[in-house]
This record gives C-alpha cells, structure tokens and sequence, in this order.
C-alpha cells in the first residue's frame, strides 16, 4: 500500500478490497468498494432520471402554458362579474304641472366606464361623470300627470370577450296636477274659491278619504276638487254614509301656473262639526 496519499483522495486497496479516503490522521476506511461503486451508480441513475424529467418539463411547457392561458380566459368573465350602475337617482322626483325646474341625475357604478350616454347623449367626461343637471324643465303635457324618464346606458371596452360590459337603468320625475279639499260657507266656489280651500296636494288620482270640521251650526258644505279628466266619482259617501254630491266644473289656474278645468265635488248638505269624506 502506498505511503503518501495526497489528502482528500480516495483510494482502493485490492487486497482488502476496501476505499480508503486520505485524512489529516492517515487513511480512513468509507466502506466496500461494490458497495461505493452501487451507492455511485444509484446517484448516476437518479442524475439521468432528473435530467429525463427536466427534458419532458421543457418539451411540455409550450403545451401547459396554452392550457393556463385558456383556463385564465375563461375564468376572466367570471373574475369580472361586469359593469353596474349601483345607484341611480333624479332630484326631484316630484314636480307639479305647471312649475318649471332645474333636476339634476346622479348615479353610482361599480367601475370606471369608457363610454356614458343619457339619454342617448354623450356625457361631457366619459369616464368621470356621475351627474347630470338640467335646466328649465317642464311637464311634458301641462294638461294631466305625466313623467319625464332619464335613461343611463354605459359601457365598459376593457371587460373580458363573454363578460357583461354594459349595462342601463332609469329614473322618473314624475308631474303630478294639484288637487284641493276643504269647507265653505258658500254654495258654489268659483277659481279663487277653489284655491281658498284650506288643504290641497299633487295627486294624479281621484280617489282620497279624508276628515274636515263644518264648525257650529248651520255648519259648512265639504268641498273636494280635482282634474276634470278624471271623471266623476264612482263613489262618495260622508261618516260612512252614501251621498249623492253636488257636481261642476271650474277652470282653475293653480298657484304653479297650471291652468285646467277641474270637477267641484259639493255635499249635498251643510255638515256641523267632524266629517269624514270618501271619494272613489
């Protein structure tokens, strides 16, 4: 066996069939020579199955690639969820024929949109603008109720291809006639009689209960007066009781500046004290 050996070498002695490794100390003995030569065979085979396995991963990439490519697309729509107009508003809702004002649209959405349009106009800022006012507004027909709609329509260009990616919604302002009810001492009321009466309200239908007093004796005849163009009564009835009412028709320019015929509804009677009144 030789004398010298070059630290950290490895030798094999074939008479003891043994693997020496030089040491500071002298020869250290590491094990059977078959058994080295499997455990660097093993390591050999591990080696070759790693590289078999780092070739496959990059003949196949392309492929897996494609497929995560595909799979983020049709999962995009889904991410997405689409455009939506959160909330839409118009102040005011309600207006009376007659009146002329200045609403203002405002609305909320649940992302930035790259196109808006109101009423099929094109808003000032596409992207930013989440109001609109508008001025001088009338009723669209000063004769009877009526509503003027605002439709929102937007659009979103950077949804996802099978996404929602636009979206509408709407609001009224509705124009509503005012109507009045009251007592009088007199047996007919004319215009200013009419707009004298002690309650009145915007309301686009005829039918109304409510209470009045006629005071002491001789008491008061019960007034109720609305728009022409609802026609008569169908029913009329004081405490509970079915009346046959006193009927005319007065033009009447309301305090907004409507001008339309209404129906007088009269009771056929003086009432003293509390009445209730109901008209359908």
């Amino acid at each position: 066996m030789p004398e010298l050996f070059p630290m950290g070498r490895a030798y094999y002695d074939p008479l003891t069939n043994k693997v020496y490794l030089a040491s500071p100390t002298g020869l250290l003995e590491i094990g059977d020579a078959l058994d080295l030569l499997g455990f660097l065979a093993t390591l050999t085979g591990v080696r070759d199955e790693a590289l078999t396995i780092k070739q496959d991963l990059s003949d196949n990439f392309g492929d897996y690639a494609d497929q995560l490519e595909d799979l983020s697309a049709r999962l995009a729509p889904l991410e997405y969820g689409g455009i939506s107009i959160l909330t839409m508003s118009v102040a005011p809702t309600t207006a009376e024929i007659g009146a002329t004002v200045n609403p203002q649209v405002s609305w909320t959405l649940n992302t930035d949109p790259s196109a808006q349009t109101l009423n099929g106009v094109a808003l000032a800022d596409q992207v930013n603008d989440r109001s609109k006012a508008f001025a001088g507004v009338t009723a669209p027909d000063p004769t009877q109720a009526g509503a003027i709609t605002y439709a929102l329509h937007v659009e979103d260009a950077s949804a996802p291809p099978g996404s929602a990616n636009e979206y509408d919604r709407s609001v009224q302002l509705s124009w509503l006639p005012r109507r009045y009810w009251g007592t009088s001492a007199s047996a007919a009321l004319d215009a200013a009689g009419v707009l004298a009466l002690a309650d009145s309200e915007l309301s686009g239908t005829r039918a109304k209960n409510f209470a009045v007093d006629g005071g002491a004796d001789p008491g008061k005849y019960v007034y109720f007066v609305y728009p022409a163009y609802l026609g008569d009564p169908a029913g009329y009835s004081i405490n509970g009781f079915g009346e046959t009412p006193v009927i005319t028709t007065v033009s009447v320019t309301t305090a907004a500046g409507a001008t339309l015929n209404y129906k007088v509804v009269r009771s056929p009677n003086r009432f003293a004290g509390a009445a209730n009144v109901g008209v359908s």
